[in-house]
Order: structure tokens, then C-alpha cells, then sequence
């Protein structure tokens, strides 16, 4: 073996997400590499902002699909769950990008509550559906804050339903 062989090459390599991120070399050196341009974070969040009446014909979308897999479920296809779970959280994603507390709230529990659902248990079927009737209200009336009055109100319906047949 020859002393070449023993050396360690080095390599250095491109990282385009970080040239992506600052395009702008002059503002790069102001901000550092990989640091987020204000500017841009501002302009995506502006067609964030832009898209919201997207946001309700998307999430309408997705539940009514959840809506089928939760009836799939209750006629008892089990493998309708792991559908379940993808719908609720695909509209938590949805409902944490654009700003609707409430309905990530409530997605985000059917979720979880999914999980360790027993479909042979007449009470964790009400509990799901409760989930399922605030949702649909939420979506309806389009409320966006946790603690807005009527938000206050379909929680504790939800929590209701949790204690009593939980």
C-alpha cells in the first residue's frame, strides 16, 4: 500500500436548497448561508393568504372522503381506518397551513383517536362520529379560531362525547 492510497479526498459538494434559499449573493452575505430571504418567506406567505377560499373547496374534499372511510369503517372493513387517519391528517396539515385552529384541533383528535379505535365498540363509533358532526359544522361555518364562542361550544359537545362514551 502506497502513501497515496492512505489520503482522504474531500469532497465539496453543491448544496442547491441552500442557493435556492438566498438566490441573491449580495443579500446572502448579509444574511448568511442557508438563512431564509424575509422577502420570500413574506411572498409565500402571501400566496398562502391568497389561496384560503382553496383551502375550504380542499378540506371539503378531503371529508367528504373521510366521511366514506369512515363508513367503510363502520360496516366493518377494518384496513378503512389506516384511510381514516390519512384524511384526518391530510386536513390537519390543510387547517395548520392556512390558519383554521379549529379544524386542526378537531382532525388532529379523530387522528389520534383513530389510532386506537375498536370498531366492534358501539361507543368508539359514537365517539368518531362526534368527531365527524364538529368537523362538518366547522367546515360549514367556516370558523378558523379555537376559542371563538361557537368553537368553545363544538368542543366541549366533542369532550362531551369523550367522558360520556369514552
Amino acid at each position: 500500500m502506497s502513501e497515496k492510497d492512505d489520503e482522504v479526498e474531500i469532497i465539496h459538494r453543491i448544496n442547491h436548497l441552500k442557493r435556492k434559499v438566498v438566490a441573491d449573493t449580495k443579500r446572502a452575505s448579509m444574511l448568511g448561508e442557508g438563512r431564509i430571504d424575509p422577502d420570500a418567506i413574506e411572498r409565500a406567505q402571501a400566496v398562502i393568504d391568497d389561496s384560503q377560499d382553496e383551502y375550504l373547496d380542499e378540506v371539503e374534499s378531503i371529508f367528504g372522503d373521510l366521511t366514506k372511510a369512515w363508513s367503510e369503517l363502520k360496516s366493518g372493513e377494518h384496513q378503512a381506518v389506516n384511510q381514516v387517519q390519512v384524511y384526518s391528517n391530510r386536513i390537519t396539515d390543510l387547517a395548520s397551513t392556512y390558519g383554521f385552529d379549529l379544524m386542526r384541533y378537531f382532525s388532529k383528535s379523530l387522528r389520534d383517536f383513530s389510532e386506537r379505535i375498536d370498531i366492534a365498540n358501539k361507543n368508539h363509533i359514537t365517539i368518531g362520529q362526534a368527531h365527524l358532526d364538529v368537523m362538518m359544522i366547522t367546515v360549514h361555518e367556516k370558523i378558523k379560531e379555537e376559542d371563538a364562542p361557537k368553537a368553545e361550544e363544538l368542543k366541549a359537545v366533542l369532550d362531551q362525547a369523550i367522558k360520556k362514551y369514552g
